[in-house]
């Protein structure tokens, strides 16, 4: 369910985005993040795309006080504006456990290419 919710609000922020290009979105993801207090978007690598979210406030205000892992909901989030200003089908998905909800600040997603 909040894989869902996530790409609803992905849409409809990718609409106030204006990058089509991967380093370039990433970048303009990351002043957003950082305008909206949402966190820090750092890119690890390009291939396969690797990124980080530090000081998540989603989970970290929510979630991760509940001891549950919400990056499902980041996962929707960044696959729905990955796919809407690239126009590719990329599958973003937590590369591991450590994050708020498992008392840690930082989430780390993988986003792999597909057709």
């Amino acid at each position: 369910m909040l894989l869902r919710i996530g790409e609803e609000i992905g849409y409809g922020i990718s609409r106030r985005l204006s990058s089509n290009n991967m380093n370039d979105l990433l970048n303009e993801m990351d002043r957003l993040w950082k305008k909206l207090s949402l966190g820090e978007v750092e890119i690890q690598k390009d291939d396969p795309l690797t990124f980080k979210i530090y000081g998540c406030q989603v989970c970290g205000s929510t979630l991760g006080q509940q001891k549950r892992i919400g990056c499902e909901l980041y996962e929707g989030v960044m696959n729905a504006i990955l796919r809407e200003r690239l126009k590719m089908h990329l599958n973003v998905k937590l590369v591991d456990t450590i994050g708020w909800g498992t008392g840690f600040n930082i989430c780390t997603f993988n986003g792999n290419k597909g057709n």
